[in-house]
């Protein structure tokens, strides 16, 4: 029976390889900003964050019904998923600080300072939490926010950026210190 099983996840893992090699080139435009001939004002800030020698860590934003979308109706939920993939053939593990393992973090436009940071709603113990990666093995983390900040009031119509990570300690939101397991910058609409 594990035998099966085995079989099956090696089976979904050879296919979900292969998906992302024929996207890499779509994913590749969208996260360096290539013009795809559109007047989309929406903006990702490559900073060398996200791809490094160990892990390749990227950010997806979906809508209220789970599609891939860089635009949101106010107060409309949003999902953040933040993809890690361990690059080597070897297992790898990362030591969190913490029981946080991921960190989102909005930003007006053009902007360094957070305007929401998801670990603000969340209970943090402060225990060595170790995550171990098989080779090869990808991990999706999420996070659903509703748009809500600090204040009780909610994003206005506008334009913003979102950047995720790994809670690791060496791993920070600042703009002037790339890491592999942070995201590039994303830009997303409220409209």
């Amino acid at each position: 029976m594990f035998s099966f099983i085995r079989r099956s996840m090696i089976a979904r893992l050879i296919a979900l390889s292969a998906v992302g090699v024929l996207t890499m080139g779509v994913e590749k435009g969208c996260v360096f900003g290539a013009s795809t001939g559109d007047d989309d004002p929406i903006d990702n800030v490559d900073d060398g964050s996200g791809n490094g020698t160990t892990f390749e860590t990227r950010l997806t934003l979906r809508d209220s019904s789970g599609s891939e979308t860089t635009v949101f109706e106010p107060n409309e939920l949003i999902t953040f998923e933040l993809t890690v993939r361990n690059k080597t053939a070897t297992e790898q593990t990362i030591e969190l600080p913490s029981t946080l393992v991921h960190e989102f973090y909005v930003f007006n436009d053009d902007e360094e300072t957070a305007l929401w940071v998801s670990s603000d709603d969340q209970t943090v113990n402060p225990v060595v939490t170790p995550i171990d990666f098989a080779a090869n093995e990808t991990r999706v983390m999420s996070f659903t926010w509703n748009q809500g900040l600090a204040d009780g009031t909610f994003l206005a119509t506008g334009d913003y950026d979102v950047r995720g990570l790994v809670a690791a300690d060496e791993v920070s939101a600042d703009p002037d210190e790339p890491h592999e397991l942070r995201s590039v910058l994303r830009g997303f609409q409220v409209d």
